[in-house]
C-alpha cells in the first residue's frame, strides 16, 4: 500500500503549487520523517514566493519537533 500511496502522491503533487512540499507531507504522514525532512531541506532555501518560503520553513521546523 505505502509503494500506491506513494505513486498516486506523485501524482497529485504534480497540480500543487510546491510539490515538493507536497510529497514530504506524504511521507511524513506515513512515518517517514527522515525522508520528509530531507525533502524540505532540499527546497527550503530555493527562490520562492515570501508565502511560500514561509510555509517551507514552518513545515520544515514542524519536522524537526517530531
Amino acid at each position: 500500500m505505502t509503494n500506491a500511496a506513494l505513486r498516486w502522491a506523485e501524482e497529485a503533487s504534480s497540480s500543487s503549487p510546491d510539490p515538493q512540499a507536497y510529497r514530504a507531507g506524504i511521507y511524513e504522514k506515513l512515518g517517514d520523517l527522515s525522508r520528509a525532512q530531507e525533502l524540505m531541506e532540499q527546497i527550503v532555501d530555493e527562490p520562492a514566493a515570501p508565502r511560500i518560503r514561509a510555509a517551507r520553513s514552518l513545515q520544515l521546523a514542524e519536522l524537526y519537533e517530531k
